[in-house]
């Protein structure tokens, strides 16, 4: 088994249009780790030190998109747990040097929590719509939610040149990171506070 899911997810951010539909930011330059197995499940300790390495050694990295989610769980979620204290520590570490983290909410249909890493709050949690602004049954949505995105049958990429309709909160992460680059290609003075502000206006 071949999973499409980091094919569809940059798709989105960046395809080129070729066969699939232009991404939101067309012009982005992608770094892509792979944190996920062909089952689409991620050791926690991959993720912390994917992070990580990116941070330290990726230049003029500004966005990192993050289409996972463990849990859920009730937000804030940083304290008493070692990989969300790790993904705060992280998040934090990459504000100061201008960058934001932004995560899928999570699959379960839950209205009380939010998946990990999106639960942490330093982090742009990202929930789904349908293309008629509802919330789906299974976007994760809590109080705590900072944006929706749509999520349902995104037309996108999928491997080996394949063209897939990706649904999910992984679908909308994406859609925000994608936005970001934009607003950092128009200026890239931004702070992360203010992108996050003015995401959420």
């Amino acid at each position: 088994t071949v999973t499409t899911h980091g094919p569809g997810v940059m798709g989105i951010i960046a395809s080129q249009g070729v066969k699939a539909p232009l991404g939101i930011a067309p012009g982005a330059r992608i770094f892509m780790v792979r944190v996920l197995d062909d089952n689409i499940l991620a050791e926690q300790s991959d993720i912390l030190s994917a992070l990580d390495w990116l941070i330290v050694n990726v230049e003029g990295l500004r966005v990192v998109n993050m289409s996972i989610a463990g849990g859920p769980y009730v937000a804030p979620c940083e304290q008493g747990h070692a990989f969300n204290e790790g993904i705060a520590l992280l998040a934090a570490a990459f504000r100061e040097k201008g960058g934001l983290f932004v995560a899928a909410s999570g699959n379960e249909g839950n209205p009380g929590a939010l998946g990990s890493p999106a639960c942490v709050s330093s982090v742009i949690s990202v929930g789904a719509v349908n293309s008629l602004d509802q919330i789906e049954p299974y976007s994760d949505a809590d109080a705590t939610l900072d944006l929706l995105a749509p999520g349902h049958a995104i037309r996108t990429c999928s491997s080996f040149g394949r063209v897939e309709n990706l649904t999910g909160t992984s679908a909308t992460a994406p859609h925000v990171a994608g936005a970001i680059a934009l607003m950092l290609s128009a200026n890239p003075d931004l702070s992360p506070d203010l992108i996050e502000m003015r995401l959420k206006r």
